[in-house]
């Protein structure tokens, strides 16, 4: 579903861009995209990674690249899979900043991508990085608050029920890397223990 939100005209600098992730259950989430004056909405099946995994990698891999502005930038792709289309977000550094592009499959192929199905995208601007970064923090950061870690894990893959190792959603190495990056932490220097367990304590308190 697609949804209009106002008319106003955003500058870079002031476009929204914004996440929310449901609660995980046996596999499935709903999951809205916001960018502009549009929302894409869908449900995310297990049948791919959950979307907040590959979301929070290339905020990372975008960071990385920021610092090496003459190397030329990746593409970084990041799918909510519905069985089947879903939305399929595109994010690449573009000088300083983020051009992102939502493209939204309400049916077909259960692995969509602009490739398999070209079309334009549904949604595109360029937005500032740590406005691209923040959004994908604070959506990981619901997400455990309101599951804690394993049920948030379990409620998205349910091998575990077999004794079978379950994937994390949301992988907390990388997640505790990207609040560092979003607190202007120095990213050359490991944090400590303690700095960890402060940046888990305050998503009880609204990050």
């Amino acid at each position: 579903m697609t949804t209009e939100a106002s008319s106003k005209a955003w500058t870079p600098q002031s476009v929204p861009f914004e996440l929310t992730t449901g609660a995980s259950d046996a596999g499935w989430c709903d999951f809205s995209v916001r960018l502009g004056n549009a929302q894409w909405d869908c449900q995310a099946s297990y049948i791919e990674d959950h979307p907040l995994h590959s979301l929070i990698h290339s905020a990372i891999g975008i960071h990385s690249e920021l610092s090496r502005p003459n190397d030329n930038p990746s593409t970084w792709d990041s799918l909510a899979a519905d069985e089947g289309g879903g939305i399929f977000i595109r994010a690449k550094r573009e000088g300083g900043m983020v051009r992102i592009k939502v493209f939204h499959y309400p049916g077909g192929e259960p692995w969509p991508s602009p490739e398999k199905q070209p079309q334009p995208p549904a949604g595109e601007a360029v937005i500032g990085f740590q406005d691209y970064a923040l959004a994908i923090y604070r959506d990981a950061g619901r997400a455990i608050t309101r599951q804690g870690i394993m049920g948030f894990a379990k409620g998205w893959d349910w091998s575990w029920c077999d004794g079978e190792p379950f994937s994390e959603p949301v992988p907390i190495p990388q997640f505790l890397r990207l609040a560092g990056i979003v607190r202007n932490l120095p990213v050359d220097k490991p944090m400590t223990l303690d700095e960890e367990i402060e940046i888990l304590r305050s998503l009880a308190n609204g990050l």
